[in-house]
């Protein structure tokens, strides 16, 4: 009777074991979009993960989204992608609460009204894809509808100006949005608003930053320290060429002036 290798129960151990590593290979391969890059992020850092998972632009509206909503506020929300796309969203800004339109239904003033009644104020976001960033309106802008600024409260006279992009520039995503607003006397605006394709902008990042050009140049100013600002917004949605950019300037007081449009090609 022949003796049995002792090599061959590792071997078959080995060879089984490759079989097994190879078939979770390819499974990982076939798993589609947001849960194979789940997988291919094991190891690295919880932000590193994020950004690998989602891409930057994903990413990053979600930061600017938990640091503008607390944690105990809400927001509403609208899909237009396939059923249960919003839920990654959902897990990443909770505890926030969303509250989730039917876009069948959102022509049914009832509906709105109690939308508008359980989150006063709140943003809607408009989700298009499980794994892009949502796109920030409001229920009256989402139907077109112009900012709800008092008319009586425009003021053509504010000293306002938006220096990138130009007309008809051509800008990567995200687009970037550089000016300056102030009043006589250390007065900045205290909001600046912006608007893409008529809709609030989606924003990757905004800052308020020093213009000492602007006050050598109008001292009647006064110091300038925050007179600037520089915001990049992300484009409005996916497959657009081209954009129009409004800008509008509030002052502390509620007074108010809108600059556009700008036409912005998407490289």
């Amino acid at each position: 009777m022949a003796s049995r290798s002792p090599l061959r129960p590792l071997l078959v151990r080995a060879l089984v074991l490759g079989a097994a590593a190879a078939g979770l290979v390819r499974a990982v391969l076939a798993v589609p979009g947001p849960l194979r890059r789940v997988v291919e992020g094991f190891g690295a850092s919880t932000v590193e993960a994020r950004r690998r998972t989602y891409g930057d632009a994903y990413t990053g509206a979600v930061d600017v989204l938990r640091a503008g909503i607390p944690p105990g506020g809400g927001y509403l929300a609208m899909a237009s992608c396939e059923p249960g796309c919003e839920y990654w969203l959902r897990y990443d800004l909770s505890p926030r609460r969303m509250r989730l339109l039917d876009r069948r239904r959102t022509r049914d003033p009832g509906i709105l009204r109690d939308a508008a009644a359980a989150e006063p104020g709140a943003r809607l976001l408009l989700v298009e894809s499980p794994d892009g960033p949502p796109r920030t309106t409001t229920l009256g802008a989402l139907w077109g509808e112009a900012p709800l600024l008092p008319e009586d409260l425009r003021d053509e006279g504010l000293v306002v100006a938006v220096d990138t992009p130009v007309d008809g520039a051509s800008s990567s995503d995200p687009l970037l949005v550089e000016g300056w607003c102030q009043e006589p006397g250390e007065r900045p605006c205290a909001a600046v608003s912006l608007w893409l394709d008529g809709l609030p902008a989606t924003v990757a990042s905004f800052e308020r930053y020093p213009r000492p050009d602007v006050a050598r140049v109008l001292p009647e100013m006064g110091s300038c320290e925050r007179a600037g600002y520089r915001a990049r917004l992300y484009k409005p949605r996916p497959g657009a060429e081209t954009s129009r950019l409004y800008a509008v300037f509030v002052t502390a007081d509620g007074r108010w002036r809108k600059v556009g449009p700008v036409e912005v090609r998407w490289r």
